[in-house]
């Protein structure tokens, strides 16, 4: 090789080059691959970006889609496994509710159960401490005639107390609970005890049409003008009470005496055209029975209860009051067993 040549000058000035570059390329390249986050001192990556390419953003592309549609199936799955357990949970709850409601209905008293023993707690209080005007009323023996029935039928019978024959006659019956009462006329009216308040023309007069009207009814011939006329006759009578009372002419006690004998004979006179009254005058409804057991027997078949009893009798419907209060006692005590009326459902942890 000429060194004066200018080729040969030139090929050397190239195999210099070329072993430069070797050299440098033999050396660690600083921007080469690394451990991933470390980068050579004073290296700053910026915030470049990576462009694959149309294929390979193609690609990329539906690898994202194929990805997204696993993330959908899943979530839906999971979405179906939620609603799974949600349902669980509301059958559980409602199999709870429907154990509550049936736990409450085991031990709730029934709408029976709170009405027989509200009636037992009456009758028992009927029967221990009455007031004056439910023994006159007849309530109080009315709420006994079951009891004493129940006790005859169970085979169970209170000693044979006697009833005076005299007094039972001044004992009121009807049919039902608020039937026809003609007790101030069971007599025929022809001795009814007018108050001194009443007395005058007016109760002279009706005291004569009262008992025509008596005899009709018994024979069933009521007369409707005779009927009229001792209706007004009794309402005028009444009228001139509050008057007499209002000009004082009469007292208090005169106009209270007055009132309690018109409102029980207007009562029994209006029964009168009942179609029953018949059999009332004539004996076939009546309180009969030698004694007590008899007496609540024949009321109960006969379908008679007691009837508030007639102004000054007061005194007989309390002494049979007494006289079945002792039956029931010695009925009981002679069976060895006590009526009691206890809550219904006292003890609920007990109900199965």
């Amino acid at each position: 090789m000429n060194a004066n040549h200018p080729a040969d000058r030139m090929m050397f000035a190239l195999g210099c080059l070329l072993a430069l570059s070797s050299a440098a390329f033999a050396q660690v390249n600083p921007y080469g691959p690394r451990a991933p986050g470390v980068y050579p001192p004073g290296y700053y990556p910026g915030y470049g970006g990576f462009y694959p390419g149309p294929v390979g953003g193609a690609l990329m592309g539906q690898a994202q889609v194929i990805s997204a549609t696993g993330e959908l199936m899943i979530q839906r799955e999971q979405a179906y496994q939620e609603r799974e357990k949600a349902d669980q949970m509301k059958l559980e709850t409602k199999k709870k509710a429907f154990e509550q409601m049936m736990y409450e209905k085991a031990n709730t008293a029934t709408l029976t159960e709170n009405l027989q023993y509200e009636a037992g707690l009456m009758t028992q209080r009927l029967i221990t401490s009455p007031m004056p005007a439910e023994i006159t009323s007849g309530k109080t023996l009315n709420a006994m005639l079951p009891m004493i029935n129940m006790l005859a039928t169970k085979g169970t019978q209170g000693p044979p107390l006697p009833i005076n024959q005299d007094q039972l006659h001044h004992i009121n019956v009807t049919i039902g609970k608020e039937g026809p009462n003609l007790g101030m006329l069971s007599d025929g009216g022809n001795n009814l005890p007018w108050p001194l308040g009443l007395q005058g023309p007016k109760q002279k007069k009706l005291a004569k049409e009262i008992p025509e009207a008596v005899s009709q009814a018994r024979s069933g011939s009521l007369d409707a003008k005779l009927y009229r006329d001792i209706k007004k006759g009794l309402s005028d009578l009444n009228e001139d009470l509050s008057k007499q009372f209002r000009k004082e002419e009469i007292d208090g006690g005169e106009y209270l005496e007055g009132k309690r004998f018109l409102e029980p004979l207007g009562q029994s006179f209006e029964a009168l055209r009942a179609p029953t009254s018949q059999r009332f005058l004539t004996g076939s409804y009546a309180a009969k029975g030698r004694n007590v057991a008899e007496l609540a027997g024949n009321m109960t078949k006969n379908g008679l209860s007691f009837a508030p009893c007639n102004p000054g009798d007061e005194a007989i419907y309390q002494a049979l009051h007494d006289l079945f209060v002792a039956y029931t006692t010695s009925a009981q005590a002679a069976a060895g067993f006590q009526v009691r009326y206890n809550p219904p459902r006292t003890d609920p942890w007990k109900v199965k």
